[in-house]
């Protein structure tokens, strides 16, 4: 079987950011040992030789961490299959959808399983009720506990290409930790409330056939701080609702409060493409940056017609056209985005008013019980 991987590696020094190696979220460092952590995750279809499948998907993950000297970590292989009492719990989630989670902890932890699936349920009500579209796939997480989470690891998945996995996502876990509340995993914490809403908006957008998405390798549509905006609002508004203490936590990691201070900030946001030469720190304030601006725009005009009126354009969306679809629904320029998103930024810092929810026509789901 044929895969492609790739790995990007950065000597760490005394800097101020890191990414999660779960979540891709930048974090200040406060330790006295500073290391950057690159990941990637590539799923891709190959050949399979004598298989009864034509082709099998390979996830892979790989993370090269190292410390203030710039020595990297030695990297731990993570593979489930040879790991003893891996088990495979099924959910249903909606009618026809379910979540799968390979790993091994111990038959006493069903409750949490249970949880866990009932936090993913919640998301999936969320992204299909804000956005007005049907999210199709299913999610298999491979939730495994370690003795000790380690610095540097790299892990494989292979499915069948004919499944209906959306998200394959790996957590780790240290051993009989706890899971919930502010005590628990933060490692599971953002991936339930941030990683997973934000990739299933990014799943949901993927269906709207007008909207132009950058590619590697190709030139840029100047799309991605609408569509990572979205993923952000979605991902933001899920966590204030279901976790408070998660969504403040992933504010500050976002850097909300000073990201429009930074000049590149507003001289890059509606350049912003796939592939540049930012800095961490730099890409991180971004992300920050594009849900300033959705959650400016969404106040004009709903998240959920605003989707209906790209899905029904006759043409391609790429950022131009997508601007003057803007301004035509909500009477921003790019201009008038930015001083509403600084506005938006400035009343965060100064904790004066609350940042608003964007309007929704749907319902909101009642809010999942899982005692956090």
């Amino acid at each position: 079987m044929r895969s492609r991987s790739s790995n990007l590696e950065f000597p760490g020094t005394r800097a101020k950011w890191s990414i999660d190696p779960l979540s891709g979220i930048f974090k200040k460092l406060r330790g006295a040992l500073v290391f950057f952590i690159i990941f990637l995750s590539v799923p891709c279809q190959a050949p399979a030789q004598a298989q009864p499948d034509p082709y099998s998907v390979v996830f892979s993950q790989k993370i090269t961490a190292f410390d203030y000297q710039g020595l990297a970590y030695p990297v731990q292989k993570i593979i489930p299959a040879a790991m003893p009492g891996i088990q495979e719990k099924v959910f249903p989630l909606t009618p026809g959808r379910s979540l799968a989670i390979l790993t091994n902890l111990g038959k006493n932890r069903g409750g949490d399983l249970e949880r866990i699936a009932s936090v993913v349920k919640a998301c999936y009500r969320h992204v299909e009720n804000s956005t007005g579209m049907e999210l199709s796939k299913d999610v298999l997480l491979y939730l495994i506990e370690l003795d000790k989470i380690p610095f540097s690891y790299e892990f494989e998945a292979k499915y069948s290409a004919v499944s209906n996995w959306g998200e394959v996502r790996l957590v780790l876990l240290k051993k009989d930790s706890p899971l919930w509340g502010n005590q628990g995993s933060r490692e599971l914490s953002e991936f339930l409330f941030d990683t997973l809403p934000h990739e299933l908006g990014h799943d949901v957008l993927a269906k709207i056939e007008p909207l132009q998405h950058d590619i590697d390798g190709q030139p840029s549509f100047h799309t991605r701080w609408f569509i990572e905006g979205v993923c952000e609002l979605l991902a933001k508004s899920f966590s204030r609702r279901e976790f408070p203490p998660a969504w403040e936590r992933f504010m500050e990691l976002r850097n909300i409060g000073a990201t429009f201070r930074n000049p590149l900030v507003r001289r890059n946001i509606f350049n912003w493409s796939q592939e540049n030469q930012n800095t961490m720190g730099l890409e991180s304030d971004l992300y920050g940056a594009s849900w300033l601006l959705a959650m400016s725009w969404s106040e004009k005009m709903p998240l959920v017609r605003f989707l209906q009126v790209l899905d029904a354009s006759k043409t391609k969306v790429d950022g131009s056209r997508l601007m003057a679809l803007l301004k035509r629904e909500t009477g921003l320029n790019s201009d008038g985005l930015l001083e509403s998103a600084v506005r938006k930024e400035l009343a965060f810092l100064r904790k004066s008013e609350p940042i608003q929810q964007p309007h929704l026509q749907a319902a909101i789901p009642q809010k999942v019980d899982i005692a956090l």
